[in-house]
């Protein structure tokens, strides 16, 4: 399925921020662990070469999905896609909001 996050994951860098701990991610790839001073080395470099990143924070994700959970036909399938190729929600979570979005969008 081609999906219309595809170019911005190659063109940005990503960072989660989870309870405290970063990672680094990737594509389809498992969560990589980085300690904070790495994120800020890489951070500063992309920040001198003009590179974009985004940082992705747990507390955010989750008003996220308490929304998504409330509004359905707010559902951006953007940002859901996005989330389940880098590895930040489950398929449990990405099939649950699909459902969601399908049923309330499907009258609109």
């Amino acid at each position: 399925m081609k999906t219309p996050t595809l170019g911005i994951i190659f063109t940005m860098e990503f960072f989660y921020c989870e309870s405290g701990i970063y990672y680094h991610l990737q594509y389809e790839q498992p969560k990589k662990e980085i300690s904070f001073a790495d994120f800020e080395l890489l951070t500063q470099q992309f920040n001198q070469t003009n590179q974009k990143y985004m940082i992705i924070y747990d507390h955010l994700l989750a008003l996220t999905k308490d929304k998504w959970d409330a509004l359905p036909t707010q559902i951006d399938l953007n940002y859901l896609e996005l989330y389940y190729q880098m590895g930040i929600f489950s398929e449990e979570d990405y099939m649950k909001y699909r459902l969601l979005y399908s049923e309330k969008n499907s009258h609109l």
